[in-house]
Parts: structure tokens; C-alpha cells; sequence
């Protein structure tokens, strides 16, 4: 057997020393390589299927990102003790390369392509996104899959003026601005950013930046593949006959009034159904030529069933047959035909309404091209949920709730990063009724944990600290009905939940969604898109901030890239729009509530001496579950002393917390305290301040004249208030009574 040719590549990513290693592992792979930068290695594996699923219309595009706990030496929880689906983190980092990579396949490329990044050891001052990106990147470029790179992807954090290239943890953590940037030599293709409130004037500049580094990845690439041997690989690339597409734009033309319409449908899916309903009648259409023109035996019983379907379409009659083109879909030239006819539409559609955008400026609702839709919001909703907020944006609407909890409901985390868990989660949910669709409810996707990360990401900088507000916050969006943009719309949905929950924001945060037209050289960008503008458009960029500046960035590019001067544009856009349905939120709702709702439990915070955390919690949690039983209250200590208690009746919340206190506390003389009578005995009364921690009164002690019986002053179950006479060397108590209560 002979020795496999090794193949090894140096740069530089952020002056630290990268490094890309070949034909090493994984034979059958159609492109393999090995990323490594310090300590930080991720393999990337790419594999092409040989054949196009039947009737497929569609790139079936897999990305997939693998979080190894092994990578940073740690053992996976639960009882299999190994990884099981991958967490969210590892499905971000999928779409981000997903997102990336997607423009970059020829239009007609219909093989399925699975891409699978593993993360081997990880570093956590490097991060493993860039060397992903990298390495899937390159994997394709020597797999023979037609893919029009490369690409690549920088990490740069904005730092009191200062840009970093890929930054380390504490550098991210510090920084104003951390933003992910991917991108061709020529154009940016992706960014996902989060910030603190960072000036358009930032982002730009840190684009340009991380641009310039992927420039410089790229033509590494470049270099480096004329010493590869890139893998021959056989494909197809669909493409429409150009007369059979003259034949469709024809009949359009007679019939341009469904077109036409369209553009008075708001509805999404009333404009559907006409687009679906025309797309019949031109099946219908060409099936007759079709028939006509064949050569079986049995072509008189086809037309007639034909005829009969046309007939019935004509009146209108409802039939399942109607619906069921299989009576003649065999005898169709090209099974490919339904889906090269629905292609053909679709691309008809669109250049209509780009047309009429760029020629008239109105958009397909009527609007000019920097108008917002009519907004209208709602609080206070749930009356039993802690916060709610409604925003109706068009036919686009979300309603998010506020749950507050203890710290201790903060979601546990397992993976790779530092972070073990999280006490402000966002979570993003879109029904199937939302689109008017009727299908079974299925667990989130990528698509809504991407859209809960984005949105958790625009108001994350405006969470108070634990500190200020010492609860645990999840918001829940609930998309009610979509029509473009609904993400954006859940940032502000949630904004509006959490100040009609009391949850003091540092700002209130609103987003919106820009889209772009470019027609040859000229761009048109558009504020506030709706679904069909993102369908038919070249960008979709969301962007999210508070009246001082941004918190979040989403951009996918659906053309091959744009110039800092088009970016520069939706931004400045962007921002008037943003601010706009700012404004129309506040109007509902202008500031946090002062009190928090009634049904939210009641936190408070003390310290106590971390040695005496032990007498708190007491043999197998015998004390602590006492303090629970008697108050109602949830306590949850930290090893640091930190204590925090949670309840709904305030009184016994003070309660347990006297009582802690009363544990934890050393005793000195003349202190006055107060407990409960436990125990009477001779000449003696037992008082209890606490679980475990008792002190005695001797009958002498109980008042100033004498007293013949200990029960002819309290009994057992009385309150009393005690002064600390003296602590013995064995921590015994002896206590004057001061008065009963």
C-alpha cells in the first residue's frame, strides 16, 4: 500500500499561526481537511450525492456542526454519558455556515451535499467558528462540487477604538461589538453581529476590516489549490429549455391580469391561491398540446378524462380531481415539467414586481420603498403571566410572555464553552397556523432556535445584572401570523413584555428588516420587507438597537455580495425605520413598571458566612427543609454565601429570612431577639430562633418579681422577645425575657 500524500498549509488569522492539513483521514470523504489554530482543531468532511432525488426542486444543502465534549476534556452528562443532539450553540454555528455558503452553488445544482464540522479540541481563546468556516470552505473547493468560492469568515471585536481579529474570550466578553463577517474576495456575503448600543460608523468599519482578512484567507485558498488534486466529480446543472420557457412567458402574457392582481393582495394567502390557482390553468394548457401531440393508443380515453377536467375547472366544481394532474402526468414530454413550469412562474412573478418597484417605486402593498407598515401594540394581555407584550407590524404579528424565576431555573448548559448556564433565555416558536398552513406542531427547528438566538441577542445588553435583578427571565415569542420579518418583531414584542413586567431594561429595543433590489447597477433598498419582497428580493438584513445604537445584526446575501456603500445605505435606512417603530412601542408602553406582577415571586438577596452555610442547610437538609415547610419559600444558597429566597407572600419571605440570619449569625451578649417557646421544663423555657439553634430562660429570668411557676409567664407555642444574658464556652445560651408578643 502506498504512502498518502500529506498535504500541510501555513497563514496567519489574527496573528496567530493557522494551519489546513490534507489527505490524511477520511478516504471516502469527497473533500477532507483538518483546521488547526493553537489548540483549536475542527475537521470539516463534504460528501456529494450521485444522484438527484426524483422531483426534488430544491438544493438539498445539510450542514451540520458537531460539539465533541472530548474537545475540552469533559464527560457528557445524563445516563448514556454521551453527546446527544447537538445544542444550540452547534445549530448556530451550522446556520452561519449554512448561511454562508448557500449563494454560492449554481442555480439548477440539485445534488444533495452534506457538510459535517467537528470540533476535535478546543482552545477557548480561539474560537472555532472562523476555522469552520475555513475549513468547510476548502473541503468544497477540493471535492469537485461545483461551488463558487472560496470564502471564509472573521470574528472582530470592537474594543475602546480597538479592532481585534479573531478575539479571545475575554476580549469578546469586554467588547462592544462582536461581530461575525463572511465573504467572497469580492463582497461580503454574511454577517451576525451582537452589541452594546455600537454606532453604524463601528459596524462599517469593522466589516471593512474583517474583509480585508478574508480577502487575504481567500487567495490563500487560491494558492493553495494549484498543489492540490482536486476530485472529479460528475453532476448536472438543471437548466429550463429556453423555447419551453418562451412557450410559458407567452401564455403569461395573454393572461398578465393574474399578475397584475397580485400586486392588491396583501393577504399571503390569498395572493398564494391565484398564484397557484393560474398555475393550473397553464398545466391544464400544455397538457392539451401535450395530448395532442402523442402517439399512445390510449390517447382518446386521456383527452376525455382531460376535457372533463377542464370542464369542471371552467364551473368551478369542487373536486379532489382537480387537484390530481396524475391522469395525465405520464404522458408528459419531461416529468420534470411541473416543476419547470412553477419555476418559470415564479421567475415571471418576480421580475414583475421587481420591475414595479424599480420602476414606480411602490411595493407590492402599496407602499413607498422607506415606509414601515401600520403598527399597532398591546400589553397587560395574560393576566396571569408575569409580562406580555403584542406587536402587529402588517400582517406580521408576536406575542412574547415574561416568566421571572430564581436563579436557580437559569437553563443548565453543557458544551464547550466556559458559560454552564444562562439566566435570560429567548425562545422563538412559529406555528403552523401562522403561515395558514395545516400540518402536525413539531419541535423547534434550526430556523426558530436561530431566530430565539437573534432575538435573545438584541436585548441581552439590556438585561439588568443579577445584581440589580436577582431573577432568572424567560421570553417566550409566539408567532401569531407571519408575513416577513417576524424575528425582528418578537425583539419587539419581548421589549414590550418586559417593561409591562417590571424587569428594569437599561433601554427598550425595537428591529427591523431591510431588503434590497439590484437592477443592474442601480440599488433600491427597502424598509420593513414582507414575505413576498423577501422571496423575490437580493437581501435580507435585520438589524435591532435602542435609540442610541445597535445590539444585533442578521444579514444573508442572496446575490454573489454587496459594497461597503450598499451596506452603509440599510444601515443609514435601517436605523430611521427602527427608530420609527420605536416610537409607535413607547406610545403603548414608555418605561418599566414599578412593581412587578403580583403573581411574580418575590426575590430577595443577602450574604451570609459561607461556613455557616452548613448550619443553614443542616443533616440531609433537615433544617432548610424546615425553613421551606414553615415559610412556602424557595431558597437557593451559593458557595460564595449569596442567598437568594423566592415566594409570593412577602411576609414569609422576611420570615425565612430572619430565620437564615438567625442561623448564620454569632450570638452576643445584651442582643435581643425573639423566637418561639419549644420547650418548658422545672424551672426552665426553651426558646428556638431557629431551626437547630435554641437558647434558655430560667424562671429567675422571667421577670422582675418572683415567679412561682414558668407557665404563669409563657407556655409553649408563645412568642417572645429575648436579651442574650451570656454564651458559655459550649455555645450555650442563657436569655432574659423582655416581653411576650
Amino acid at each position: 500500500m502506498s504512502k498518502k500524500q500529506v498535504s500541510i498549509f501555513k497563514t496567519f488569522l489574527g496573528g496567530k499561526e493557522l494551519i489546513i492539513e490534507t489527505g490524511k483521514i477520511c478516504d471516502h470523504s469527497d473533500g477532507n481537511c483538518i483546521v488547526r489554530c493553537g489548540e483549536t482543531v475542527v475537521m470539516v468532511n463534504v460528501t456529494m450525492s450521485q444522484d438527484v432525488r426524483e422531483g426534488i426542486d430544491f438544493f438539498p444543502l445539510e450542514v451540520d456542526f458537531q460539539e465533541k465534549l472530548y474537545s475540552v476534556g469533559k464527560i457528557p452528562g445524563g445516563f448514556k454519558r454521551r453527546e446527544g443532539r447537538g445544542s444550540d450553540k452547534a445549530v448556530l454555528v451550522g446556520r452561519l455556515i449554512d448561511r454562508s455558503i448557500r449563494p454560492l452553488f449554481p442555480k439548477g445544482f440539485y445534488n444533495g451535499v452534506n457538510l459535517v464540522a467537528t470540533a476535535l479540541s478546543i482552545d477557548p481563546d480561539i474560537q472555532s467558528e472562523s476555522l469552520a468556516m475555513l475549513g468547510a470552505s476548502f473541503s468544497l473547493m477540493i471535492s469537485g462540487i461545483p461551488f463558487q468560492g472560496p470564502i471564509a469568515s472573521v470574528n472582530v471585536a470592537v474594543n475602546n477604538d480597538e479592532y481585534i481579529i479573531n478575539p479571545n474570550s475575554q476580549q469578546s466578553d469586554e467588547s462592544i461589538l462582536n461581530i461575525f463577517v463572511s465573504g467572497t474576495a469580492d463582497a461580503v456575503t454574511m454577517i451576525e453581529a451582537g452589541a452594546k448600543e455600537a454606532t453604524e460608523e463601528q459596524i462599517l468599519k469593522a466589516i471593512e476590516i474583517a474583509h480585508k482578512e478574508i480577502k487575504e484567507l481567500c487567495e490563500f485558498q487560491n494558492e493553495i489549490l494549484g498543489n492540490i488534486i482536486i476530485k472529479k466529480q460528475e453532476f448536472e446543472i438543471s437548466e429550463i429549455n429556453p423555447q419551453f420557457e418562451a412557450e410559458v412567458r407567452k401564455f403569461v402574457d395573454k393572461k398578465a391580469d393574474w399578475i397584475l392582481s397580485t400586486f392588491d393582495i396583501t393577504e399571503r394567502q390569498r395572493r398564494q391561491t391565484v398564484v397557484d390557482k393560474e398555475t393550473k390553468k397553464f398545466f391544464i394548457s400544455k397538457a392539451k398540446i401535450d395530448f395532442n401531440e402523442s402517439k399512445e393508443q390510449n390517447f382518446s380515453e386521456f383527452k376525455e378524462k382531460f376535457l372533463n377536467l377542464e370542464e369542471k375547472y371552467k364551473k368551478g366544481t369542487e373536486s379532489n380531481e382537480l387537484n390530481d394532474f396524475s391522469i395525465y402526468e405520464d404522458n408528459l414530454k419531461d416529468r420534470k415539467i411541473e416543476r419547470e413550469i412553477s419555476e418559470i412562474l415564479s421567475k415571471v412573478l418576480k421580475e414583475k414586481i421587481r420591475s414595479r418597484i424599480v420602476k414606480a417605486g411602490v411595493r407590492p402593498d402599496g407602499r413607498k420603498l422607506n415606509e414601515v407598515r401600520p403598527i399597532w401594540c398591546e400589553v397587560s394581555g395574560l393576566p396571569r403571566v408575569h409580562g406580555t407584550g403584542i406587536f402587529t407590524r402588517g400582517q406580521t404579528q408576536t406575542l412574547t410572555t415574561l416568566t421571572l424565576g430564581m436563579i436557580s431555573d437559569a437553563q443548565k448548559l453543557e458544551g464547550f464553552d466556559d458559560e454552564d448556564s444562562k439566566r435570560y433565555m429567548h425562545q422563538y416558536n412559529m406555528p403552523p397556523y401562522s403561515t395558514g398552513e395545516a400540518r402536525s406542531l413539531r419541535s423547534p427547528g434550526r430556523r426558530e432556535i436561530g431566530h430565539g438566538a437573534l432575538a435573545e441577542k438584541a436585548l441581552e445588553p439590556m438585561i439588568p445584572s443579577e445584581e440589580e435583578f436577582p431573577y432568572a427571565l424567560r421570553l417566550v415569542s409566539e408567532v401569531l401570523s407571519s408575513s416577513g420579518s417576524t424575528s425582528m418583531a418578537s425583539v419587539c414584542s419581548s421589549t414590550l413584555a418586559l417593561m409591562d413586567g417590571g424587569v428594569p431594561i437599561k433601554a427598550a429595543v425595537s428591529g427591523v428588516a431591510m431588503g434590497l433590489i439590484k437592477e443592474n447597477d442601480e440599488i433600491y433598498v427597502l424598509t420593513d420587507i414582507q414575505a413576498i419582497e423577501d422571496f423575490f428580493g437580493d437581501m435580507d438584513f435585520k438589524v435591532a438597537g435602542t435609540e442610541n445604537g445597535v445590539t444585533a445584526i442578521q444579514m444573508d446575501i442572496k446575490i454573489k455580495g454587496l459594497g461597503f456603500d450598499v451596506l452603509k445605505k440599510a444601515l443609514e435606512e435601517a436605523k430611521i425605520g427602527r427608530l420609527k417603530i420605536l416610537g409607535k412601542m413607547l406610545e403603548v408602553i414608555n418605561m418599566p413598571r414599578e412593581k412587578l406582577s403580583k403573581y411574580a415571586p418575590k426575590i430577595i438577596t443577602f450574604e451570609i458566612d459561607p461556613e455557616k452555610i452548613r448550619d443553614v442547610i443542616g443533616s440531609g437538609g433537615k433544617i432548610i427543609n424546615k425553613i421551606i415547610s414553615e415559610t412556602g419559600v424557595k431558597i437557593d444558597i451559593e458557595d460564595n454565601g449569596q442567598v437568594f429566597l423566592a415566594g409570593n407572600d412577602e411576609a414569609m419571605v422576611q420570615k425565612a429570612k430572619k430565620i437564615i440570619l438567625n442561623i448564620a449569625e454569632d450570638f452576643v451578649s445584651g442582643q435581643k431577639l425573639s423566637g418561639t417557646v419549644v420547650k418548658v421544663t422545672g424551672f426552665r423555657a426553651f426558646i428556638e430562633f431557629a431551626p437547630g439553634k435554641e437558647g434558655m430562660i430560667h424562671i429567675s429570668k422571667l421577670a422582675p418579681h418572683r415567679v412561682e411557676k414558668v407557665e404563669d409567664i409563657v407556655n409553649i407555642d408563645d412568642t417572645v422577645e429575648v436579651e442574650v444574658l451570656k454564651i458559655d464556652d459550649r455555645g450555650r445560651i442563657d436569655l432574659k425575657l423582655i416581653k411576650k408578643l
